[in-house]
């Protein structure tokens, strides 16, 4: 078992997570409960667990690592699942001039979609279009990725589609490479990338902001885009529960939408097309594991071993309850009881 994140140690005190849910449990979504479980089950080992051994022979050293619950908003899983997602894109979309877009909606529209959330899926094809109408003019096809968000910093509803194209594209016969200018360029696609991936996979509030919670009241701060100071935001721990829990997407819904060349249907068939008109060798997406992760963020090889220094090889691995058996111990979950083998 692993140290508990700053979030699930928060669900835990004063059973703030089991105190909402018995009083609100009649509207709270289901997405939201089997989030919550997911959460407060990480890290430990009813979620299956592999165990590794020393290679050394002469070494009786063994290690176990628990499997992640893989929530969208655990703040340990969505760490590990933007780095990946930033390793990839990184590693496959081309490198050329790129543009950020923000497409914000009215205060009216956003109160309709909190309570219409299957109108979501259309925002960022709406956003894209408007990209792919005026670049047809131009006679080109371009790269467009986008990114759907629905909090603000300090946790409000507030929809908004992030959107980064190719200031260029195919031309409409797939020979040559053509401009087309939208607004400011940015050189590579590794800022729009970088700055995407911290909020694309990552629960909308970095732990790092939570300052204070005693039981009754929550504090965070956050960054004023407005004013560009930083700000102390205060709540009930019951309006924090409702603020945060609410950004929860349901179940299979995609934040990250492509479009253009980089649209999944034509993407096999126009990347290669890219790339050679850009005359940059042909590549494909490399997966990150988790002890490159791990050395990356904190310099040290996860499978290495601390006695010996020999390599740690996996020897087992124990398959954890599902999600639906979990249902079963939210109560224990929820306030740290024992779950039965």
């Amino acid at each position: 078992m692993r140290i508990p994140s700053k979030l699930k140690h928060l669900l835990h005190t004063k059973q703030l997570w089991w105190r909402y849910y018995l009083k609100h449990k009649d509207q709270i979504r289901p997405v939201v409960v089997d989030n919550i479980i997911k959460i407060l089950s990480c890290g430990l080992r009813t979620l299956g667990y592999a165990t590794f051994a020393c290679s050394n022979p002469h070494c009786s050293h063994t290690k176990i690592v628990c499997f992640s619950c893989k929530s969208r908003f655990c703040n340990t899983c969505g760490y590990k699942a933007t780095q990946q997602w930033i390793a990839q894109q990184n590693n496959v979309l081309p490198q050329t001039e790129w543009q950020h877009i923000t497409f914000t909606l009215p205060r009216e529209l956003c109160l309709i979609l909190h309570d219409n959330r299957h109108l979501l899926g259309d925002l960022s094809r709406l956003a894209a279009q408007v990209i792919l109408k005026v670049a047809k003019k131009e006679g080109v096809t371009p790269g467009i990725f986008t990114a759907l968000h629905t909090f603000g910093r300090d946790l409000k509803w507030n929809v908004h589609v992030h959107l980064s194209t190719t200031r260029g594209g195919l031309s409409m016969d797939q020979t040559t490479w053509q401009s087309v200018y939208f607004a400011k360029d940015i050189k590579h696609h590794k800022k729009n990338v970088n700055y995407l991936g911290r909020y694309i996979k990552r629960p909308p509030l970095a732990l790092s902001r939570l300052e204070h919670y005693d039981g009754h009241r929550v504090i965070f701060n956050y960054l004023d885009h407005n004013t560009k100071t930083h700000r102390r935001f205060e709540c009930a721990a019951e309006d924090f529960m409702t603020r945060l829990t609410q950004h929860m997407p349901e179940k299979g819904f995609r934040l990250i939408r492509y479009y253009g060349f980089l649209a999944n249907r034509v993407r096999g068939k126009l990347l290669p097309k890219v790339y050679n008109l850009l005359d940059q060798p042909e590549k494909n997406a490399q997966p990150l594991h988790w002890p490159e992760l791990l050395k990356a963020s904190f310099g040290i090889d996860p499978l290495v071993c601390i006695l010996c220094q020999s390599r740690l090889v996996l020897i087992k691995r124990t398959v954890g309850k599902s999600l639906q058996a979990l249902r079963c111990y939210h109560y224990h979950l929820a306030l740290m009881k024992p779950i039965p083998a």
